[in-house]
């Protein structure tokens, strides 16, 4: 059996860098923040107002290493120096794989108000007992019945039984770069907005919901 090294990498500098970067789509239409797309199955218009969540604890698997970094990065797509992500590696190191969580720990969560990505300044916790939101997706489109045809999805929770955070994992192919491509239709077609059109706090709905947006990821190398 080969000799596994497992690295934590939270502050080391290397010349090379694993890179990630989020593409956010609608049916094939890169979403930008108050420009309309269009939903391809029933040719209504939709326009994201928001869409914010936090990704984090990624891992990168080789043959004989896994590099591991403990931190979270809240992805904002309004702003697009947050949807690049740089993680250093040691010379010659290629993924095999990657995992990474979608929302916060439940240990993050207990762990109290923090700085940074997680400062509730950003807008992306509720409460102590309820904690951080790990996404939220806003937006309006005619089909929804809300006020002014407004879909919100606050999506968080970390108490059982309603734990909403989701590990996403992805084989690679012996990689340094890759694009995750993000297909909000996935969950935007199971709540069905002329039905579903708000869950702000957390629950079964939440969870439900948590489980459907890990289903948004699929990486292009």
């Amino acid at each position: 059996m080969p000799f596994l090294m497992f690295l934590l990498y939270t502050e080391a500098l290397y010349s090379q860098a694993f890179t990630v970067n989020i593409k956010p789509m609608y049916y094939g239409q890169i979403i930008q923040i108050d420009h309309p797309v269009i939903d391809s199955l029933q040719g209504e218009q939709v326009t994201f107002k928001e869409c914010k969540f936090y990704l984090g604890k990624f891992t990168l698997h080789s043959k004989d290493t896994v590099l591991h970094f403990d931190r979270y990065q809240l992805i904002d797509i309004e702003n697009a120096n947050t949807t690049a992500l740089s993680f250093p590696i040691p010379p010659s190191f290629y993924a095999d794989s990657i995992s990474f969580l979608l929302g916060i720990d439940s240990l993050t969560n207990i762990n109290g108000i923090m700085d940074g990505d997680l400062d509730p300044l950003n807008g992306m916790y509720w409460a102590w007992n309820s904690g951080y939101i790990n996404m939220k997706i806003e937006g309006i489109t005619p089909k929804c019945p809300g006020r002014n045809n407004l879909f919100q999805f606050h999506i968080g929770g970390y108490q059982a039984p309603y734990q909403t955070a989701q590990k996403i994992s992805f084989a690679l192919k012996k990689s340094q770069s890759i694009e995750i491509q993000m297909n909000v239709q996935n969950v935007l077609e199971k709540v069905h907005l002329s039905k579903e059109y708000q869950i702000m706090s957390p629950g079964k709905k939440a969870k439900e919901m948590s489980e459907s947006m890990s289903t948004m990821f699929s990486i292009l190398q």
